[in-house]
């Protein structure tokens, strides 16, 4: 049996799969950890300063506003 992952919540693995997601992502767009954290205005590219910063996306709308806020970073690039 595999157990159910609560998307409902910030967890762990959550955090650790979207280390994963956005990692496969810069690589496959040709992007920087410090570009994606420029385009978010952020003050620091460390891991963990966008994590909790996403992690606040997270508990105002969840994996979706994640989704919808690299969506509009990877707009912004391609523009």
């Amino acid at each position: 049996m595999v157990p159910t992952m609560n998307r409902d919540k910030w967890s762990k693995e959550i955090e650790e799969d979207l280390i994963l997601l956005i990692k496969d992502w810069l690589r496959q767009t040709g992007r920087t950890q410090s570009e994606l954290c420029h385009s978010l205005n952020l003050p620091s590219a460390r891991v963990q300063i966008l994590i909790d910063f996403l992690k606040k996306d997270f508990i105002s709308g969840g994996i979706p506003k994640i989704a919808n806020r690299l969506c509009e970073v990877e707009e912004l690039w391609t523009n």
